[in-house]
Order: C-alpha cells, then sequence, then structure tokens
C-alpha cells in the first residue's frame, strides 16, 4: 500500500468519523423550557392553589428546594420530586419560609415550565434558576433537578466536600 494510498484512507475514515460524532451530537432530544414569570411568582406568594394540577416539590418537605405544579394532562416521570397532597396551609408555611430567606445572590423566582413545541406543562417555585424539560413521548414530562449558574449552590447542600 502506498502512502498516498494510506494518506487517502486516514482521510476517509477522519471524515467518516466525524460526521458520525456530528450526528450523534444533532440527535438530541429536544428540551422544553423553565421560565422565570413575574405573575406566577405572585400566585404562589398569595396562596394560590391551581385547579388541574398536581404538587411535587425536591429538598426538605419543611422548606423545600423547588416546588413544581404539573398540569394534570401530563405525567410526571421523575426519581427526585416527590409528590405532595397540596393544601393551602401547607403552601403557606412553604411561603413564609421563603419569605424569610434574605439571600441576595439567590433570590426565590418563580415561572412557567414549558414543553418542547411550546406548551405550558407546569409552574415552579425556586431559587435554582435553570432546568432541563423533556417529553420523552406525548403527555410524558421529564423535569430535572434545577440548578444555580456557577458556582452558587443557593443553600443546597454540597456533597462534594464530603471527605
Amino acid at each position: 500500500m502506498t502512502i498516498r494510498l494510506r494518506a487517502r484512507l486516514f482521510q476517509s475514515a477522519s471524515l467518516l468519523l466525524l460526521l458520525f460524532l456530528m450526528a450523534g451530537c444533532g440527535a438530541t432530544r429536544p428540551t422544553g423550557r423553565w421560565i422565570a414569570n413575574s405573575d406566577v411568582l405572585k400566585t404562589f406568594r398569595s396562596g394560590t392553589i391551581l385547579p388541574h394540577h398536581t404538587y411535587y416539590y425536591t429538598g426538605s418537605p419543611v422548606q423545600p428546594d423547588a416546588i413544581i405544579a404539573i398540569d394534570d394532562s401530563f405525567h410526571l416521570r421523575t426519581k427526585v420530586w416527590s409528590k405532595v397532597k397540596i393544601t393551602r396551609e401547607l403552601l403557606d408555611r412553604w411561603m413564609f419560609w421563603a419569605k424569610t430567606d434574605l439571600s441576595l445572590t439567590c433570590p426565590y423566582k418563580a415561572g412557567v415550565i414549558l414543553t418542547p413545541d411550546g406548551r405550558q406543562a407546569g409552574v415552579w417555585f425556586s431559587r435554582f434558576t435553570f432546568n432541563t424539560i423533556r417529553t420523552p413521548q406525548p403527555g410524558v414530562i421529564e423535569v430535572y433537578l434545577p440548578f444555580s449558574p456557577g458556582n452558587t449552590n443557593c443553600g443546597r447542600y454540597n456533597y462534594h466536600d464530603q471527605r
């Protein structure tokens, strides 16, 4: 085999590998959105319970890290959210704890949860302002654990610091 033929085979193999990798990266599932909305914040702060929504929390049941309310037309597939039978008293207690948190770097916010096709699947309340939302099949939604940008942990216990 000549040097020219080996170079040509190497170039072809490299191009094929590059195309394969690009196709793999482009094949990811579309994600929904977790968007801040001041009207939703007012709804949570007022203790309003949304009809036809199921509530979930993550973190402590006394002072949750985040709360979501998913429209009953969706099924939440999760390993991180705990379902809760919401009452006005419970929501008021959660909002009391949120009001006592005076963090300047991680204030509580709220917003809407949108599916990849733009439909509103629910609402959220949290100090964590970023999330990944997926709909693996029609009527099923996955809401990942919310997070904050950079090095802020917004009070969430950092398990990586344990030795």
